[in-house]
């Protein structure tokens, strides 16, 4: 697959077999990940933690229920069996920069996940439940001063991936 088709195929699946990715899947993800734009070019203040231990992944999602209404988000993680999480370390007057560092990150990911054909979904109620969370934090292993900015899941979808789509145009646009 193209890069572009790659791009407009990607799609947020909500809906895993559980089973995991390869490690060189896997790894392939990650490399784009660490190739991703980031601001000022500061990727010591960027961590990626990758999550595959079902407990850990249970807390999370437990947490993320209890942020949520748990009748509208019974499974925040959708089954799937990896989680990356993206955390910064922000500096006062960078916080939009560096969420927005976080976020390119998390594209690059997914848009490699695409191409590979791996399920994936920008996950936003994991990331707000490890920042409230200091068990889950501390269990992850996140360094004093790094806060959570996004996080992907992974993993064999339930449906076919990276299938061409018509999205039209829905962003609004504006040409001067």
């Amino acid at each position: 697959m193209n890069t572009l088709d790659a791009i407009s195929n990607r799609k947020s699946i909500r809906s895993f077999t559980g089973e995991p990715v390869s490690q060189e899947e896997l790894d392939q993800v990650l490399h784009a990940a660490q190739s991703a734009p980031v601001v000022m070019a500061d990727y010591n203040n960027c961590i990626l933690t990758v999550v595959k231990d079902r407990e850990v992944l249970d807390l999370i999602e437990d947490a993320g229920r209890a942020l949520f209404n748990s009748d509208a988000m019974p499974n925040p993680l959708y089954g799937a069996p990896t989680l990356v999480l993206v955390s910064m370390r922000i500096y006062p007057g960078r916080e939009a920069a560096m969420f927005a560092s976080a976020g390119a990150i998390v594209e690059n990911m997914a848009i490699a996940a695409t191409d590979l054909k791996i399920g994936n979904c920008w996950i936003w109620a994991s990331v707000t439940a490890v920042q409230g969370n200091k068990e889950i934090y501390d269990r992850l292993g996140l360094p004093e001063g790094f806060t959570p900015c996004g996080s992907l899941v992974l993993g064999r979808a339930e449906e076919p991936v990276g299938e061409p789509r018509d999205l039209g145009n829905p962003i609004a646009m504006t040409v001067i």
